[in-house]
């Protein structure tokens, strides 16, 4: 009897030792969120790598399974999106505030965990750009394309404003330069006329 007990704790050990020596990476993929616009837009991968504290591992399976990063970690991923997108628009979502998604999602998961499971540490969190649906697609792109079209017209604008401004400028020179032209013929024409007299 003793040697089963002696066995189970040497497996366990095993066990534990191999949930908290391998960092993990979780995959989740296709997860639909809306944006605030009300349209659903779908991220196909997303990465959370994470690892236990040795001291820490004991407890966390002992409360949550050896399953503890689905019960902590992927149920947790759709609804932290689901917020941050909630709140933002398609713009922010897919371009202005991309690249800050991931970092949003580690804080919000890190924060759940530091107070549920002391000891899971995220290390990273890796969020693909979303897709968006085809028809907002389109349009984005062709929102974006003529953007572009109102930037070279408004640039083109400034060119010939600024060859309006440099032609004037040559007028205004060419106009002083012979407005004093004027004025020195004229004062030798006065001369003239004074020492005929």
């Amino acid at each position: 009897m003793a040697q089963l007990g002696a066995v189970v704790a040497v497996a366990s050990s095993f066990f534990c030792a191999s949930l908290f020596s391998a960092v993990h990476k979780i995959e989740e993929g296709h997860i639909g969120v809306y944006y605030s616009g009300g349209v659903m837009i779908y991220f196909d991968r997303i990465e959370v790598v994470n690892f236990l504290v040795p001291n820490a591992v004991y407890d966390i399976v002992k409360n949550y399974t050896a399953d503890y990063d689905k019960a902590l970690i992927f149920n947790k991923i759709h609804h932290e999106l689901n917020q941050f997108c909630s709140v933002h628009t398609l713009q922010e979502v897919y371009i202005e505030l991309f690249d800050q998604i991931d970092e949003n999602l580690k804080l919000a998961l890190q924060q759940d965990l530091t107070s549920m499971a002391p000891g899971l540490v995220i290390q990273a969190v890796r969020v693909t750009k979303p897709n968006i649906p085809e028809a907002i697609r389109r349009n984005y792109e062709l929102m974006e394309s003529e953007k572009t079209k109102l930037l070279i017209a408004a640039q083109k604008q400034k060119v010939v404003e600024k060859e309006a401004e440099t032609e004037r400028k040559k007028a205004l020179i060419e106009a002083e330069k012979v407005a004093q032209v004027a004025e020195i013929t004229y004062g030798q024409k006065v001369m003239e006329k004074e020492t005929e007299k």
